[in-house]
């Protein structure tokens, strides 16, 4: 969260796509929806609707069936960092 929190020229870089964090974890978050929330609206939430809500995942290949190669931003909040324009919201 400190980065997030307090150092918006990172942020801005991983916006931007010039740096690309191998984990952002968002343990500051009130629970799981507003976790991906954030990351969807930032650009890092890379799985699939149908993946979401599943606690347990039987058969299949998980990568090829719930993970993205490329995530979907939507916006959710209009006052935090965000891949797209999100000030409407």
């Amino acid at each position: 969260g400190y980065q997030y929190q307090r150092d918006g020229q990172y942020m801005q870089q991983v916006l931007n796509g010039t740096i690309t964090p191998t984990i952002f974890h968002m343990s500051w978050t009130k629970n799981k929806t507003s976790k991906v929330n954030f990351l969807e609206q930032m650009g890092l939430w890379h799985v699939h609707l149908s993946c979401q809500n599943v606690s347990i995942y039987n058969g299949g290949d998980i990568l090829k069936d719930c993970c993205m190669k490329e995530p979907i931003p939507k916006c959710h909040y209009s006052d935090t960092h965000s891949v797209i324009p999100c000030k409407d919201r």
